[in-house]
Formats: structure tokens, C-alpha cells, sequence
């Protein structure tokens, strides 16, 4: 006990404040509804803004349409499905891609004379994410 506060309390060893705070999160619909509505919104809000495809350059009408466009995306639950199984295989893939950069780092140089190389290590990555986005999508 510290300070009149028993340490237990804290969580220590049982993945802490964080790991409770996470759950805590979780029970409330951050990960499930607000994280995608936000994802969802920011991307349609930048393309809208970029690229005026209705021939709008308000960005009031395009921040309207983006929330009414990600809230309906939300209505069913296959958007927070999709996201709760693509994101972590994203990060596996990205863990494992700057592992192979760092381990071929170490033997090869990546100079500009090795285009081939380069080539072959860009299409082990376009694969590793098709086979990522046909897995998520059909177990979502």
C-alpha cells in the first residue's frame, strides 16, 4: 500500500489502466461507431473538397453531405465489421513489410540501379494486401 492506495487498484499485471481504458472504449462504441464515422467523414470530405464532382466548391454542402454519407455507411454494422477485421491484418502486413525492408536493408543497397528488386518487393506487397482485403472481405 502507498499513500493509502493499494496498488492492485491500478491493474498492475493485468495489462493496466491502458488495457481499461481500451475496454472501456470498446464498451462505449468508440472503435465501432465513432472511429469509423470519423475515417469515413475525413476521407469523403477530402475527395469532395479536392475534387468537386458535383461542381461544388462549398465546403459547408461537402462537409454535409460527407456526414450524412458516413452516418448512413454506419447503419449497418458491416462498415464497423469490415474495419474491426482489415485494420489489424494492415498493421501484421505493415509489421511485417518494414521487417523485410530493415532484414534485405542489411544485405542489399536500395540504390536506383536495382529497379527489378525493387519491383519484386513492391508486388510481394500488392499481393500481401489483395490476399489482406479478400480475407476481410468475406469474413466480414
Amino acid at each position: 500500500m502507498i499513500g493509502g492506495v493499494m496498488l492492485a487498484s491500478y491493474g498492475l499485471g493485468t495489462g493496466g489502466t491502458i488495457g481499461n481504458l481500451l475496454f472501456q472504449l470498446e464498451q462505449a462504441g468508440v472503435f465501432s461507431y465513432l472511429l469509423p464515422f470519423v475515417f469515413i467523414f475525413a476521407i469523403l470530405f477530402v475527395l469532395l473538397s479536392n475534387a468537386p464532382i458535383f461542381g461544388s466548391t462549398n465546403k459547408g454542402i461537402n462537409a454535409i453531405l460527407s456526414i450524412v454519407i458516413a452516418l448512413m455507411a454506419l447503419q449497418l454494422n458491416f462498415v464497423s465489421y469490415f474495419f474491426r477485421e482489415i485494420f489489424p491484418r494492415m498493421g501484421v502486413l505493415l509489421s511485417m513489410i518494414i521487417v523485410g525492408m530493415v532484414l534485405l536493408g542489411l544485405f542489399f543497397k536500395w540504390d536506383d540501379d536495382k529497379k527489378g528488386f525493387k519491383r519484386i518487393f513492391g508486388f510481394v506487397v500488392v499481393l500481401g494486401v489483395v490476399v489482406i482485403i479478400a480475407q476481410s472481405i468475406t469474413d466480414a
